[in-house]
């Protein structure tokens, strides 16, 4: 299909995934009307197919479908995929025209079309669109044809209708990606952003709007006007207190005793690893169908409350990680009563003690990205301690890592980063008093964590090293897989 960059097997899933979520709601609110996709499915990724898994959507919900797409190879492909859905069809067209020319009533539009340009596309991709569009690819054009598909729904989405618009993210006081100018077109038509994740944006016609496209009358631009300053407003002060979190932050890591030590320890630790290899040691269940007793003498990472391995280790780990507030401010005591190391995160030093000479803090930092000298840079947290101690275990030298414990999936479900408390035994880690009753933790990001293993995997490689999963039945599939008794073999039982 002429639509997104390809973002590989490992990537979170599209834009469809919003739209499975809020359509539901959607069409049992507003009036009936078509679900329309431009950009067929062009290649079976994990996290793509979005043809066939809205088609199902449609068909469950009792909505017609079209699916549409300028390539007829693609067209080709999404008719045989539909071909037991009775409501549904594809047509080869330009997704502009297509709407332009649609006079049906349309409920909800998936818009995921013309690429944006990262560098990666195939030659074959670069010549399907010199072929059927006569153009190159660009971000330009990417966002420009998203808009003339915006502009063409505008009259004909029903009120409380839905618009999707995939490889958008929120970018200074505006958008980036292909929805760069179709999204302000659509909050200043009078939509509202109903949903959004970093790669893409729903939005809706709020009930009153009309499908007509007259324009507004005075007192309604006004008040479009009023919420469009206190929009920029609001984020325009958001970050200022950022920035100045982030400054003064960065200026106490830089002068004051313990963020002078911890600089200074990060500086003399860099490439000090006497070994290749190390392992990081997650914190799921499946930790319980290891014996951890062959790491007793190899480098390892705890994590958090790893120390509730160290009896089955046999010692400690070689360090301990924790950067997460509430489980600082829960288990600090605890983790300075580990024989070992101890890396924590200075945006969190008021739960620890001054002075520590077994504590080094890490200055963490929002900019995305691995970090290959944490003494200067400071680092990403990526939404994962793992991730952290990936960051340090490059700092010091290791460039094989190898990782268990990493289930990446919780029995416990919700929004990332919500705040809960449990309420009885922790089915999530290797122990039931992890997180036990009366705990407070955060539900995780899994998405957000993917990308940030994406980074390490990119980061690790480039150094001609490598990062393997050796999870007992884990769910992660960025790293290569790996048997733990491959790696560590149980010793020798001598023969009697």
């Amino acid at each position: 299909m002429l639509t997104t960059g390809q973002r590989g097997p490992s990537a979170p899933p599209h834009g469809h995934g919003l739209l499975e979520r809020l359509l539901p709601d959607v069409a049992a609110k507003a009036p009936p009307g078509y679900l329309i996709e431009i950009g067929s499915t062009r290649e079976k990724l994990p996290g793509q197919g979005s043809t066939v898994i809205l088609a199902r959507l449609a068909e469950k919900l009792g909505i017609p479908f079209v699916t549409v797409d300028m390539d007829p190879a693609n067209t080709e492909q999404a008719r045989a995929d539909l071909a037991q859905q009775a409501r549904a069809k594809a047509v080869t067209a330009r997704g502009e025209e297509f709407l332009a020319s649609f006079e049906e009533p349309v409920l909800a539009a998936y818009l995921d079309a013309f690429d944006i340009q990262h560098g990666q596309h195939s030659e074959y991709r670069v010549d399907r669109y010199r072929q059927f569009l006569g153009t190159e690819i660009t971000n330009a054009g990417a966002a420009a044809m998203h808009l003339r598909c915006a502009e063409a729904l505008v009259p004909r989405l029903v009120e409380g209708g839905l618009i999707v618009i995939d490889d958008t993210w929120s970018e200074g006081d505006g958008y980036a990606g292909k929805g760069t100018t179709a999204v302000p077109a659509l909050l200043a038509s009078g939509f509202d952003i109903v949903g959004q994740t970093r790669t893409a944006v729903a939005l809706q016609r709020a009930t009153g709007k009309g499908t007509g496209s007259g324009a507004a009358n005075p007192s309604q631009l006004v008040r479009r006007a009023f919420r469009a300053v206190r929009r920029t407003w609001r984020r325009r002060r958001k970050r200022f207190r950022v920035w100045r979190q982030e400054t003064e932050l960065r200026r106490t890591y830089r002068t004051t005793a313990d963020g002078r030590r911890s600089k200074a320890a990060l500086a003399m630790l860099r490439n000090s690893a006497t070994s290749r290899r190390c392992v990081i040691i997650g914190n799921g269940p499946s930790l319980n169908q290891m014996d951890l007793s062959v790491l007793a003498n190899v480098p390892t990472f705890g994590l958090n409350r790893g120390y509730l391995l160290f009896d089955r280790i046999g010692g400690p780990t070689t360090y301990l990680v924790s950067v997460n507030r509430y489980v600082l401010e829960q288990s600090t005591d605890e983790m300075l009563a580990s024989p070992c190391p101890k890396f924590l995160n200075w945006r969190h030093r008021r739960y620890v003690p001054s002075g520590r000479d077994d504590v080094v803090f890490v200055h963490t930092s929002h900019e995305e990205g691995f970090s290959t000298d944490l003494a200067d840079r400071g680092l990403w947290e990526g939404a994962t301690v793992t991730f952290v101690a990936m960051q340090l275990a490059y700092h010091l030298g290791y460039r094989d890592v190898v990782l268990i414990g990493v289930d990446h999936s919780f029995a416990t479900r919700g929004p990332a980063h919500q705040l809960v408390t449990s309420s009885g035994d922790d089915p999530n880690h290797f122990d039931k008093a992890y997180f036990g009753a009366g705990y407070r933790w955060q539900l995780p990001d899994l998405e957000m964590s993917e990308r940030a293993y994406a980074l390490a995997k990119a980061a690790f490689e480039a150094a001609g090293g490598s990062v393997v999963d050796a999870t007992v039945g884990g769910k992660l599939t960025i790293f290569p897989k790996a048997e733990f008794s491959d790696l560590f073999p149980p010793p020798r039982t001598p023969a009697g």
